[in-house]
């Protein structure tokens, strides 16, 4: 290879590691919210409507809930795994009993759970009490029988009762009054579960207050979170309490502007660093999205006096009869919830969210793919100009081709530049093209590939001009062949890469529908991750078939593309006596034209990779992209092909005056094409696929320029207006 070309290879290299080792500097992190697939438990709670969570130190989480008369616990191993059967630990005052709230503490070395919730004192009396116990979780002994919250007199109605306790040893307990059409919050602290202070009570006014929640800071502070609801509006309320009774400034959590809706099934806690997680269940405009039957997750960061909220919902969860969360160690949320199903029983349902997931190179990531495709075309510029240079574009060469290749790295290298390129990643509840997060990274995947790909040609040529030498003999003979004009063997191994083609136009489903399986098979224990990837490929499978073919076909792509172009280099530049991967193979299945410029080959790939991405770019109409893509694909794969075969047997009537192509072989393509078009388009927009290949065979018959580029990218311009209208007999399946 020229000694100029190389050196400046090599600069083109360290500069990518130069930017690889400075980018991270410069690149802030991006921040998103993430969860698995909603899943169902091994086990159903029959007769149960409320029940409440809580977490052992060691990420161990608790059931607690209410059945038949009885305060059952259940137990898990560890992030909600291998549940426990339940067992009963209380009996008493539980007299239609509601609004269950747990809390576990550790005390004197044991694991203690906290228990509140309110309940008739004795059956007929409809004034509720509120109740609290205390359950020493490892012998399953109760450690504080149940008591009442207040004094147990008067005639006001006492509901959701909450309690917890600070790193200090001071327990904080409140409780909801409804008294002469006021609603207040009753407080009480103290030392120890059986010497409380004096009630003191803060009246919140007429509106309806609901589930308020004592949480307790890292510094012992205690917190109190609840829902205030009038006429017009409902909302998620945060204040401080100062002094143990003194309530603080209060703070808009999530606002519901929709009066007739209400938050049901409502909890909160404290995650480790200190951050406000609360769930619940409605329906109606909440924080200005209008959600139905939604469970949904609010995650108020501490660092931004909670103003900052990120929340995660889970939309047309019909029939939801609870719901509750804890956080884990690492902040991730683990939220279950019941549902309603058939014989009347109950099903578990949960997921696992992060609100603190960061993809801290995804922004890089594009840029150093494309410093690596933008690099490329550079370098096939000054190859075309070496070339030149040496004379060695002669007359039958297609230096528009090399033009085509060094186009496409542009393209493909700007579009990395766009945080909404196809290539970019996967939005919740939308589209690979949003550029959010990557639960495929196929940015970082493409370069890795890439590096692959100079990593093998930089180990095997070496080897292969060493050990791979063929004697005069045989190098005669290979030359003889070379010089040889058109041949049907020639033909057949120029169409090797159109059978890939044809591979990759009907494995996008297929790929799809492997990969999930594999991923299936292959995933993570789902309870038990303790990392942001877990989520990431259970996200993964949300995604259809054609989505997740689509992420594997590009990857491929772009190493196919790389790959070829490197080949193609070796043609171009090498010396004749050295030998390299597959030499006698191009030797054979190149055209003449081609020894001199950029081949077929990667002008293909590199103009259907170009396509794909620009025809599924915008993520409302990716389903009609990818299939107008397909026809694409098969235009080439098929239509060439057969044009091919026809025209060089019956072909007699040329295109143009000395052109090498025939209208017999344009037909019978357009035929093919139109033909292949209608697996995956209806017949009118089929029928424009066939009309592109005619008019790419009219241009190329008189234009030194490859059909293979001529086709995806006419189909792109055509079709990128058009996708709002295309219709597909197969987007049935995937709608």
């Amino acid at each position: 290879m020229n000694r100029r070309l190389t050196l400046i290879g090599l600069a083109f290299v360290a500069g990518f590691f130069v930017l690889l080792s400075i980018g991270p500097t410069f690149f802030a992190s991006k921040e998103f919210v993430a969860s698995t697939n909603p899943a169902k438990m091994s086990f159903s709670m029959s007769g149960v409507s409320n029940f409440s969570l809580a977490k052992l130190p060691d990420d161990h989480v608790v059931m607690c809930y209410i059945s038949g008369g009885q305060l059952y616990c259940r137990e898990s191993d560890t992030r909600g795994a291998n549940w426990q059967a339940p067992y009963p630990i209380i009996s008493t005052c539980l007299t239609n009993a509601n609004n269950l709230y747990s809390n576990c503490i550790r005390s004197d070395g044991n694991n203690v759970l906290l228990l509140a919730w309110d309940a008739e004192p004795s059956p007929g009396n409809l004034t509720r009490r509120a109740f609290y116990a205390a359950v020493n979780v490892a012998t399953r002994s109760i450690v504080h029988a149940p008591a009442f919250c207040s004094d147990g007199s008067g005639a006001a109605v006492e509901m959701c009762p909450t309690i917890a306790r600070s790193t200090a040893g001071v327990y904080y307990m409140a409780w909801l009054v409804n008294a002469s059409g006021n609603y207040e919050i009753a407080m009480r602290n103290g030392t120890s579960l059986s010497a409380w202070s004096a009630v003191s009570a803060v009246n919140l006014g007429s509106d309806s207050i609901t589930s308020p929640s004592i949480l307790v800071t890292s510094s012992g502070t205690p917190e109190i979170v609840y829902s205030r609801a009038n006429a017009t509006s409902q909302q998620l309320i945060h204040r401080t309490i100062s002094d143990g009774v003194n309530f603080g400034q209060a703070r808009i959590l999530v606002n519901n502007t929709a009066g007739s809706a209400r938050f049901t099934w409502f909890d909160s806690s404290l995650s480790s660093t200190d951050d406000v997680i609360v769930s619940f269940y409605g329906s109606g405009t909440i924080n200005g999205e209008i959600l139905a039957n939604a469970s949904v997750i609010i995650y108020a960061t501490r660092a931004s006096g909670l103003s900052s909220v990120k929340w995660q919902s889970i939309i047309g969860r019909a029939g939801t009869r609870g719901l509750g969360h804890v956080a884990f160690t690492n902040d991730q949320v683990f939220t279950i919830w019941l549902e309603n199903a058939s014989g009347g029983s109950n099903d578990a349902w949960f997921i696992i969210t992060d609100f603190d997931m960061s993809n801290k190179n995804s922004t890089f990531h594009s840029i150093l793919l494309a410093d690596i495709l933008l690099s490329c075309g550079i370098f096939n510029i000054l190859v075309y100009f070496h070339l030149k240079k040496k004379k060695k574009m002669d007359e039958t060469s297609e230096p528009l081709n090399n033009h085509a290749v060094t186009a496409c790295f542009f393209a493909i290298g700007i579009l990395m530049l766009i945080p909404a390129s196809g290539f970019q990643g996967e939005r919740l509840g939308e589209s690979y093209a949003d550029g959010f997060i990557y639960p495929a990274p196929i940015n970082l995947g493409s370069i890795i590939t890439i590096g692959f790909v100079f990593l093998f040609f930089a180990v095997t040529t070496p080897l292969i001009d060493k050990f791979w030498r063929r004697d005069k003999r045989e190098q005669q003979s290979i030359l003889h062949v070379e010089a040889q004009p058109f041949s049907w063997k020639q033909e057949f191994l120029r169409k090797l890469p159109h059978v890939i083609m044809f591979v990759l136009v009907f494995g996008f489903d297929p790929i799809g529908s492997n990969v999930m399986q594999f991923v299936n098979v292959q995933k993570y224990d789902r309870f038990n991750f303790v990392n942001e990837g877990g989520i990431v490929f259970d996200y993964v499978l949300r995604l259809n078939n054609i989505e997740i073919g689509s992420y594997a076909v590009k990857l491929m792509m772009v190493a196919g593309m790389m790959f070829l172009w490197i080949l193609d280099l070796h043609v171009l530049l090498a010396s004749p006596t050295t030998y390299y991967f597959l030499k006698d193979y191009f030797i054979l299945a190149f055209r003449k034209k081609e020894r001199s410029s950029m081949a077929d080959f990667i002008v293909m790939f590199s103009s259907l990779l170009l396509m794909i991405l620009v025809l599924t770019f915008n993520p409302q109409y990716k389903l009609q992209g990818s299939f107008v893509s397909f026809a694409g694909f098969g235009a080439i794969c098929f239509g060439d092909t057969a044009g091919m075969i026809i025209g060089r047997i019956f072909g007699k009537h040329k295109l143009w005056k000395g052109a090498n192509k025939s209208w017999e072989g344009a037909i019978a393509g357009m035929l093919v094409a139109f033909i292949t078009s209608l697996f995956f388009l209806e017949w009118p927009f089929a029928l424009v696929i066939a009309g592109i290949y005619l008019a790419v065979d009219l241009i190329t018959a008189r234009v030194p320029i490859s059909d293979n580029f001529l086709i995806p990218l006419l189909t792109a311009l055509v079709f990128l207006p058009l996708l709002p209208v295309v219709q597909s007999p197969l987007a049935y399946l995937y709608l």
